[in-house]
């Protein structure tokens, strides 16, 4: 994995400072001996109360609602609040494009700005890039199996939180793996969905430490006039909400009210961060708001 501090130093370099520039990181100890881990967002933190040690947790939404947003949310709040080590695999968005969203998040600077090397973001960066590039974030961006991605997790991830971006696409990696190296598999996607959910049960026993899993909903809920998220939407990814500890969904409805010749001007959107199932704590709907600018969840 890498250490949000090297890519970092690429894209301040390529984008904003000289290559003489570059700080070199810091790399402190950090200290996980409280193993509460919490999102960071008040209204969720009231129902959930933590991310539990050994728990296997799900954010559930459809496409472009913002799981990714609410995961770096998450990450960001864990790495610069709480010391927490925090690792992410990716298997959709490449590691520079997560970290320009990150440092987007941490400056409050428009990620638009951020994306573009735009020159008014300068000043800001100078003040707290030696932050930025010590936070304790770890990112995998390349395509693994789910073997692989076990043996990763035991070998370098000896504390924090893991993070899964996305489950779907997990599973197809998988399936790419066996179809390039000729490995004859006569289980049905489904099976294999189940299999992985197996996995990373295992994962989460040896690791005793919260993985959290980003899965895709079905689009067949948009054809509901109540198109929050249940439980059953992420039934066709086999097992995973009955082996999930918690599932939470997001819920925006300007998701599906806000695309017109107005949408630019949406820049703050009531958000739901439903609680559709918690093991150890409450259900129900923490209200947020959702920073359009920074693609951030915020209360």
């Amino acid at each position: 994995m890498t250490r949000i501090g090297d890519i970092v130093n690429k894209i301040l370099i390529n984008h904003f400072f000289m290559d003489d520039d570059k700080i070199v990181p810091e790399y402190h100890k950090t200290d996980v001996s409280s193993n509460i881990f919490k999102s960071g967002l008040k209204a969720l933190d009231d129902i959930m109360v933590e991310f539990s040690p050994g728990g296997l947790y799900v954010i559930g939404s459809v496409a472009g609602m913002g799981k990714t947003s609410l995961m770096l949310d998450i990450a960001l709040h864990t790495a610069k609040n709480e010391n927490i080590p925090v690792h992410i695999f990716s298997f959709e968005m490449s590691a520079e494009q997560l970290v320009l969203h990150l440092i987007s998040k941490y400056t409050d600077l428009p990620w638009r700005k951020v994306l573009k090397g735009d020159s008014d973001c300068k000043p800001v960066l100078e003040k707290c890039r030696k932050e930025l590039i010590n936070l304790p974030i770890y990112i995998c961006d390349e395509v693994i199996t789910a073997d692989e991605m076990k043996k990763i997790v035991c070998d370098e991830c000896t504390s924090g939180i893991v993070f899964i971006d996305y489950f779907q696409l997990v599973v197809a990696a998988v399936e790419r793996y066996s179809i390039n190296n000729n490995v004859y598999c006569t289980n049905s996607t489904l099976q294999r969905k189940d299999e992985i959910i197996a996995d990373l049960k295992v994962i989460v026993q040896e690791y005793n430490a919260p993985i959290v899993v980003l899965s895709q909903l079905s689009n067949q809920l948009k054809l509901r006039s109540d198109k929050r998220p249940v439980l059953r939407d992420i039934g066709y990814n086999g097992r995973i909400d009955q082996a999930a500890d918690g599932v939470i969904f997001i819920y925006r409805d300007s998701y599906y009210n806000c695309y017109n010749s107005t949408k630019e001007n949406c820049k703050t959107e009531v958000a739901e961060l439903i609680v559709a199932k918690n093991k150890r704590a409450d259900t129900g709907t923490a209200v947020v708001q959702f920073d359009r600018s920074t693609l951030s969840f915020r209360c």
